[in-house]
């Protein structure tokens, strides 16, 4: 990638690699793992938000096929790999292992089984691991040069086995023992109390929050042997929750992928709204959909800000959050170095600096170039501003959650939900 010009001396014989410092790859190596500038197919028109998560930067991969999971309860030895980033079940992590010796074990593990458990950080101590991970299945790769490029989709929660051997192969990949976390099927409050014929009567069953206005009257029938009042009850169903949590996304964001599914919609949260490390920790630890749809809703109340990690200058705002992939506003991208990245896209950015020159090599958003964002006061790495001038938006910000951390806005309420 190109160096800034008032950074020669500083960059000396190191190559940047989307915006990090490496003298790990190789000039042949970048090459071979990146298109250039003049091979960059030209885009015209409104961005195409299903490129991203193609992941075309990684070349062309051979697709392995199938669908892997386990059975709820069942513990598995599992290869285990530490990105510093989150992949939540059914959202895509990509990877390249440059290191021959990681690459060779990662090899050795998907010949015998395609599935490996992803690790995040504990929040209380950095140093280990949270108790809680989830499950990749690589679905594509590719072999070149001894450099393992590949693509892994989310499929179910587990939980590293307590007082489990966890015996450490590479710096990023560990043998691990974890355990299939279930995911409980969630009925209504008034689901096991009920008589037969008056639940034949009265219905009293919804799926959407629209029906339930539709046969409110007979709900009644059915709270009136308790001594709670029965608009109580509608608090305790999937349905409720649902509702008014996508009410309050409406004021941030474009509903059309926003799913309506009650479980998928809980991990669609934590993986795109603005939340901080140990709001997601919570979250993820959760054993039923509906836990975690009460917590999300909780978390609606506060407006966002983006803020840098190391002075907390405020770099963005949740009002300027943009989709640009067909995953949501927040995804992981890897660059030729192997580092991965969540990266948050953004409209429009504050306190930062450019360095360096446009590059359109090895872009996570085809048609667009990046240049390098640092800090503007304390010179942090935050990420990079990519632009077009053919694509529609011109310009937007990818900011990498490992170098910014995510603050209440004070006395700035935004996306709201009702009290509970």
């Amino acid at each position: 990638m190109s160096d800034s010009e008032d950074n020669d001396n500083e960059f000396q014989d190191e190559e940047i690699e989307n915006g990090h410092i490496s003298s790990s790859l190789s000039p042949t190596q970048y090459v071979n793992a990146s298109s250039t500038d003049e091979d960059e197919e030209e885009l015209a028109g409104d961005f195409n938000i299903d490129l991203p998560t193609s992941h075309k930067y990684l070349g062309k991969l051979n697709d392995l096929g199938g669908y892997t999971l386990f059975e709820d309860g069942e513990v598995l030895t599992l290869l285990g790999i530490f990105t510093n980033t989150w992949v939540l079940p059914g959202f895509t992590l990509p990877l390249i292992l440059e290191n021959p010796h990681e690459s060779s074990v990662m090899q050795h593990f998907l010949q015998k089984r395609k599935v490996f458990v992803l690790l995040c950080e504990n929040a209380l101590n950095s140093q280990e691991y949270f108790d809680y991970g989830v499950t990749m299945e690589a679905v594509e790769t590719s072999i070149k040069d001894g450099i393992l490029s590949l693509k892994a989709r989310g499929r179910q929660r587990c939980q590293v086995v307590p007082k489990s051997e966890i015996k450490h192969l590479t710096e990023r990949l560990q043998k691990v023992t974890v355990k299939i976390l279930p995911e409980y099927k969630v009925t209504s409050p008034l689901n096991d109390t009920q008589l037969y014929n008056l639940k034949q009567k009265r219905p009293y069953l919804c799926e959407d929050y629209g029906d339930m206005k539709n046969i409110r009257k007979y709900r009644k029938y059915h709270a009136a042997q308790y001594t709670y009042p029965s608009w109580l009850y509608e608090e305790y169903e999937v349905c409720y929750y649902v509702k008014h949590i996508l009410e309050g996304l409406k004021k941030c964001f474009e509903m059309e992928f926003v799913p309506k599914d009650p479980l998928t919609l809980s991990y669609w949260f934590v993986q795109n709204y603005l939340l901080q490390y140990t709001e997601r920790l919570e979250l993820f630890k959760q054993r039923t959909v509906i836990a975690r749809l009460r917590l999300e809703m909780q978390y609606l109340r506060n407006n966002r800000l983006i803020i840098c990690h190391n002075c907390t200058q405020l770099i963005g705002e949740q009002q300027h959050v943009i989709v640009l992939s067909k995953d949501g506003i927040q995804n992981n991208y890897v660059n030729p170095g192997g580092n991965v990245y969540e990266t948050i896209t953004l409209s429009e950015a504050k306190n930062f600096m450019l360095i360096g020159r446009p590059s359109k090599q090895f872009s996570w958003f085809p048609g667009y170039a990046w240049t390098i964002m640092q800090c503007k006061h304390c010179k942090l790495h935050l990420g990079w501003m990519f632009t077009s001038s053919t694509l529609s938006p011109g310009v937007f910000y990818g900011l990498a959650r490992s170098c910014v951390l995510v603050a209440n806005a004070p006395n700035t309420p935004n996306c709201t939900s009702p009290e509970l």
